[in-house]
């Protein structure tokens, strides 16, 4: 076929790029069954579907790279009218197909740009299907918007939109913009976006939101600009600060001062620019973790498993990307290690780093902190509260709007600085009392006044920061009035003692929960209820986890409700009620290997590790080592070693407090298999030592030959072969004292291997062929097959071929 370039559209055109959401997850689910199910069923079928639509409006088919396509117009009236049509349609007639009962959609992300330059198409006639480019930036560019999208957007270039804003109304068209967005190659030149809301009830998502979804699920947590800042953080990556493109910028400031929010803000305007993406690491609960916990939690959140992600493994996996990692509350682990880590990090080409904190961060050669510590300015303040108590369904009057600067200036992070401004959660706390009916801002102003400050400094929670100088203290209780003052006025409310317990018993989950969770702690099936009047509050925040709402405190919420907790007489309650949910109810009965709980688990496990926690302090002995044998399942499978240890370690302790004896062996046991799977090997041995002793004093002849079995692998693994067979044959002879046969197999198996290094294969096999038969009488099928294999190694060593392969078939 031969295509005349003159045809084509050319000069200045209008370039789409087309390409299908989620399509790696998409073709690994679908195809590992059924090979190209995926190709066939999915990205083929939106090609044929949006290749006659192009067609049909003057465009041509430019260039196709795996589920990507480029598709050029001569205007942008035709591309954008296509591009609603086909949108349109896919919402209408989706593209689906089925596995296993479960349903997957096909959403396709759409960018489209008006090229700047003139464009001159060429073709390749060599091709087997005709080859048209589009070469240029403007080609480059036109990629950049589309990769800002999400399934179901119409991103448009401000070039594109300004040829068609006069169209969006014979449309039914509603443009949302977002501006000056970042993009890669074209990072000296920031431009706005403009998204095409295009059926009644679509969302606008801001470009780069699924990173950092929980943030904005929820029109309560829209951010209001905070330019001057923003523009800070963004001029030192972009080398406007300092002549120089800086790849790690720090903000810092005390909790409740906007850290995250900025610096979110700051990571979407910049996504466009990360081929490999942005991805947000919240280091909050890692108290005391250092190096390692970061080097793990940055490893996992970009893909690597748990046992895979070392640091080595790390840094070379990021050699070649081009990424941001924003490592949110870093104090948590802020120590030298950790501070090696990131300048390492920041060493590598392509990777750039945005901490925040309550403190700088001193990583080496840092010359880019911003600080927070002044608060917002007034204007931006005033536009918070505004904003929040619209939400609220409260609008302000002239003369009410006189009133606010009176409000905000009881709300400012240092009353002796003139150029300090209000806090932005005291003023979310303030703003969220102004619905009608319940507070003017002379009441609130009256009220705040009246409210002492108190200085508590303690802290209130295992990683709370804390500085003390005069400025932080002041912002601190300047915070801890207005959380009085809104923890009080809850008592005047409808049911509101209630609702104080309900506050209380939230503050007791480090991370996310559900309503239903904190139904079984607070004890009372109005939970739910009670969450959302506290949410009208500010004073809990909604989060999507699996598509479920749960709820989340901020942290400084959280240290608020822990100060209150002593002094309310239900608190001891509350805190029981926590600790008791996680030994008795919850990990005891969770699967921890399937799949579909990962994300859940990985947020639920701080929950637990609090309980923990909380018994250990409130001498708990009980309930401590419940929680521990239900955390130790998911601690391991996610390799979290550290945690595990410091676990077993405070319940030995706890258990040598109480004399339980055989709570003391219990954790000696399991901190032995904890030294044992990280190959400590005479870590291990020793604590399994003091375990038999313990055991042997108890006369517990059981846990006695569980304990000789594991030092007889303890021995094994460093070839002590003649100490590693008495330990088998002192378990064996326990073993069928207790006429316990399935221990009796497993041991059998322990020894023939030892007899099987020493080179005594005779022996070997008739000790495999015992516990070959006690496998087949229990109907054990894993440790038949295990012995099945033993048995075929030493007829392989012995050349007897034939029953070698019998024995492994």
């Amino acid at each position: 076929m031969n295509i005349n370039s003159e045809d084509l559209p050319k000069d200045r055109v209008t370039i789409v790029f087309t390409d299908i959401e989620n399509s790696t997850r998409l073709t690994r689910l679908l195809n590992d069954e059924a090979p190209l199910a995926y190709e066939e069923k999915m990205r083929d079928e939106h090609r044929l579907r949006l290749r006659p639509l192009v067609i049909q409006h003057g465009g041509v088919e430019s260039q196709r790279a795996g589920d990507g396509h480029m598709w050029v117009f001569q205007h942008t009236q035709q591309a954008v009218e296509c591009m609603l049509e086909f949108q349109r349609g896919l919402r209408s007639n989706p593209i689906t197909t089925t596995k296993d009962g479960k349903k997957f959609s096909l959403a396709v992300r759409i960018g489209i740009h008006r090229s700047e330059a003139n464009i001159k198409p060429q073709v390749d006639p060599e091709k087997s299907e005709p080859w048209i480019e589009y070469p240029g930036n403007d080609t480059n560019l036109a990629a950049r918007v589309s990769s800002l999208g999400a399934g179901e957007q119409i991103i448009l270039s401000d070039a594109a939109f300004r040829e068609v804003e006069g169209n969006l109304k014979v449309w039914e068209v509603k443009p949302v913009t977002w501006p000056g967005r970042f993009m890669k190659g074209f990072e000296d030149r920031p431009e706005p976006v403009h998204e095409l809301l295009y059926y009644a009830g679509q969302k606008s998502r801001e470009p780069g939101l699924a990173v950092f979804k929980e943030y904005y699920d929820f029109a309560r947590n829209r951010y209001v600009e905070r330019k001057q800042k923003q523009n800070e953080v963004l001029d030192y990556y972009t080398g406007k600060k300092s002549n120089n493109y800086e790849r790690l910028v720090a903000i810092h400031a005390e909790g409740g001062m906007g850290k995250t929010r900025l610096a979110i803000a700051c990571a979407l305007r910049m996504y466009g620019a990360f081929d490999n993406g942005v991805h947000f690491i919240n280091m909050a609960g890692q108290t005391g973790r250092g190096g390692d916990a970061l080097a793990r939690i940055i490893g996992e959140t970009l893909g690597l498993k748990a046992e895979e992600a070392t640091l080595e493994n790390l840094m070379a996996g990021l050699q070649g990307k081009k990424l941001l990692l924003l490592l949110d509350n870093y104090e948590s682990v802020a120590d030298r290690a950790a501070n090696l880590l990131v300048a390492a990090l920041c060493a590598i080409p392509g990777v750039y780093v945005l901490v925040t904190g309550r403190q700088q961060a001193e990583v080496d050669d840092l010359k880019n902190p911003v600080s927070l510590e002044a608060g917002m300015k007034f204007e931006e303040g005033r536009e918070l509260f505004i904003e929040r108590a619209r939400q609220q369904g409260k609008t302000f009057n002239a003369e009410e709007l006189e009133q606010l600067p009176k409000v905000l200036q009881l709300l400012v992070a240092d009353e002796n600085d003139p150029h300090s401004g209000p806090m932005p959660l005291a003023v979310e706390l303030a703003a969220a009392r102004c619905r009608d009916g319940d507070k003017t801002l002379w009441e609130i102003e009256s009220e705040l006044k009246n409210t002492p400050l108190r200085d508590v400094l303690v802290p209130a929670t295992e990683d709370s920061v804390r500085s003390d100088d005069e400025s932080t203290n002041y912002r601190h209780s300047t915070m801890v009035r207005c959380w009085d003052w809104s923890f009080n006025l809850l008592h005047s409310m409808k049911n509101g003692p209630r609702l104080q317990q309900t506050f209380l018993a939230a503050g007791l989950f480090p991370d996310v929960f559900s309503a239903a969770q904190l139904a079984k702690i607070h004890g009372h099936t109005e939970a739910g209820h009670d969450l959302k009047m506290l949410l009208g509050c500010s004073m809990v925040r909604p989060v999507i986890v699996n598509r479920a709402t749960f709820y989340r405190l901020h942290r400084f919420a959280r240290e608020y409700a822990a100060l209150q907790l002593p002094d309310d007489p239900h608190g001891p309650t509350l805190r029981d009620n926590f600790i008791a949910y996680y030994a008795r109810e919850t990990w005891p009965r969770r699967d921890f290997n399937n799949d579909a709980n990962r994300h859940w688990l990985d947020a639920e496990w701080h929950n637990a590790l609090a309980a923990f926690q909380g018994a250990a302090r409130h001498e708990g002995h009980e309930a401590l080592f419940d929680v521990a044998y239900g955390l130790e399942g998911f601690l391991r499978l996610r390799g979290r070693w550290a945690e595990c240890e410091a676990m077993w370690l405070i319940a030995l302790q706890s258990a040598q407090k109480k004399g339980d004896k055989q709570g003391e062996a219990n954790a000696q046991g399991n901190l032995g298999n904890v030294y044992q799977l990280q190959k400590r090997l005479a870590e291990a041995e020793r604590v399994y030592q003091d375990t038999l002793e313990i055991l042997q004093e108890l006369g517990n002849r059981v846990g006695e030959g569980v304990t000789l079995n594991n030092l007889g692998l303890i021995y094994q693994s460093q070839s002590h072969l003649i100490e590693a067979e008495s330990a088998y044959e002192e378990s064996l002879k326990i073993c069928r004292e207790l006429d316990g046969r399935q221990g009796e197999g497993v041991t059998l198996n322990n020894l023939g291997n030892v007899y099987e290094l020493q080179g005594r294969l005779d022996e070997a096999e008739a000790i495999y062929q015992n516990s070959l038969k006690i496998c087949r009488n229990l109907g054990d099928r894993v440790s038949e097959g295990q012995t099945l294999n033993n048995l075929g190694n030493v007829y392989r060593v012995q050349d007897r071929s034939t029953e070698a392969e019998f024995a492994y078939e």
